[in-house]
C-alpha cells in the first residue's frame, strides 16, 4: 500500500507540475495580452486627444472664418436682391418713358401733318388781291410752321 500511496503521490505532483506549467503559460499569455491592452489603451488615449484637437480647430475655424464668411455672403446676397429691384424698376422706368417718347414722336408727326393742312388752308384764305395772309390764318400759319420745323429737327436728331 505505501507503493501505491507512493505512485498516486508522484502522479498527483506530475498532475500539479503539469497544471502549474499550464496556468504558468497561460499567465504569461495573459500578461502578454495586458501589455497589448496597455498599448491599445495608450494608443486610443493618443487618437482621442487628436480627434479633440481637430475638433477645437474645425471649431475656431467655423467661429473665425467660415460663420463671417457666411454673414458677408449673406449681406451680398441681401444687397443684390435689393440691387436687382432697382435695375427692375428702372428698367420699368425706361419702358414708361419709352413709350412716352414714341407717343410724343406719334403726336408730333400728326401736327406736323395738321400744321402743313394748315398753312395750305391759311395761305388759301389769305387775302388774294394784296397776297397776304388773314390775320388768323397767318397765325395758325405760323404755328403749324414750328411743329413742321420740330419735326424736322427730329428727324434730323435720329439720323445723327
Amino acid at each position: 500500500m505505501n507503493i501505491a500511496i507512493g505512485i498516486l503521490i508522484i502522479l498527483f505532483l506530475i498532475v500539479a507540475i503539469a497544471v502549474t506549467v499550464r496556468i504558468w503559460g497561460l499567465l504569461g499569455t495573459l500578461q502578454k495580452v495586458l501589455v497589448s491592452l496597455d498599448e491599445t489603451k495608450g494608443q486610443l488615449q493618443g487618437t482621442l486627444h487628436e480627434v479633440d484637437v481637430t475638433v477645437a480647430t474645425v471649431n475656431s475655424l467655423l467661429k473665425e472664418q467660415a460663420i463671417p464668411v457666411l454673414v458677408s455672403t449673406q449681406r451680398t446676397l441681401a444687397n443684390l436682391e435689393v440691387s436687382t429691384k432697382a435695375i427692375a424698376d428702372v428698367s420699368e422706368s425706361v419702358r414708361g418713358l419709352t413709350a412716352r417718347a414714341e407717343s410724343i414722336g406719334k403726336a408730333a408727326s400728326v401736327a406736323a401733318a395738321a400744321g402743313s393742312a394748315l398753312v395750305t388752308m391759311a395761305t388759301t384764305r389769305g387775302d388774294k388781291k394784296s397776297g397776304k395772309r388773314a390775320g388768323f390764318g397767318g397765325l395758325v400759319a405760323s404755328v403749324a410752321k414750328l411743329f413742321v420745323g420740330s419735326k424736322t429737327r427730329q428727324e434730323n436728331t435720329q439720323t445723327k
